[in-house]
């Protein structure tokens, strides 16, 4: 398996950064199927439109995919039971119930909506903690064990009928770890300027990188406290930052590969 990474500046770079690695995956084939996986659906439209009139290996058969757009359509098989999406309004409505019902520490704020809001938030992020990190959150103090139980009755209350995001990318994880027939829908897989994920969204885009080759064009600045999330990203797909700022005016892009033994 090899994931070549291309590092290069912010702006019109990644755009043509892509547009290589779109062609590089097309390999003379202008119908061979791309995933283009982007940060979100703004990116999507923008580079689709800007490379629409450019590129050289043309945009048929490729498709803009979020993270989690991408999880949508990889999902299904691995999903068991007929759940529909949650939404934070259900989310919310789920957190009241349980507030009123067994709120501790915090029911003199129960009924307040900032407390709705706040739980609601911190269940999403709790979500992404498996049971022995949420154990060990649980134990740091009284106030976190309580937020930490009234996040897994929210869960048990949803979870027959619903899934999330970390639902999603998880399962999507599962079908591309299996092999599913369905990862030949995707063809070749090009994860343009990665973002901050969530943990259960970066161990989908490691999984595909375990099942086969993915090109990733990186943006950064070249400081070292800005880049910091994006170094890290870059490291669990096996690659390697560069610390020096990129070249904005270089018109050759720096490539780096990475090949599993």
């Amino acid at each position: 398996m090899k994931t070549t990474f291309t590092f290069t500046a912010y702006g019109a770079h990644t755009t043509a950064a892509l547009a290589d690695a779109i062609t590089i995956a097309k390999d003379g084939d202008p119908l061979a199927p791309v995933t283009v996986v982007v940060p979100s659906n703004l990116v999507g439209v923008s580079a689709r439109r800007t490379l629409a009139a450019g590129s050289p290996a043309g945009l048929a058969a490729v498709r803009f995919e979020t993270v989690l757009g991408l999880a949508r359509f990889l999902a299904g098989p691995s999903l068991p039971g007929e759940r529909r999406r949650v939404t934070d309004p259900v989310v919310g409505a789920a957190v009241r119930s349980v507030l009123a019902a067994s709120a501790d520490l915090l029911r003199p704020v129960a009924r307040h909506p900032a407390t709705e809001r706040a739980l609601v938030r911190v269940h999403r992020e709790l979500r992404e903690l498996d049971d022995r990190a949420l154990t060990a959150l649980a134990d740091t103090c009284p106030r976190a064990t309580e937020v930490v139980r009234l996040h897994r009755e929210v869960h048990d209350r949803l979870a027959d009928r619903y899934v999330d995001e970390v639902d999603l990318h998880r399962a999507a994880a599962a079908t591309v770890a299996a092999g599913h027939p369905l990862l030949d829908g995707l063809g070749a897989v090009v994860l343009h300027l990665p973002d901050r994920l969530p943990a259960s969204g970066l161990a989908l885009v490691e999984a595909l990188a375990a099942n086969g080759p993915v090109a990733v064009v990186v943006a950064h600045t070249g400081d070292a406290e800005a880049d910091a999330p994006l170094r890290r990203l870059v490291g669990r797909l096996g690659g390697t930052l560069p610390t020096e700022p990129p070249a904005v005016a270089a018109s050759h892009l720096l490539v780096r590969s990475v090949a599993d033994p």
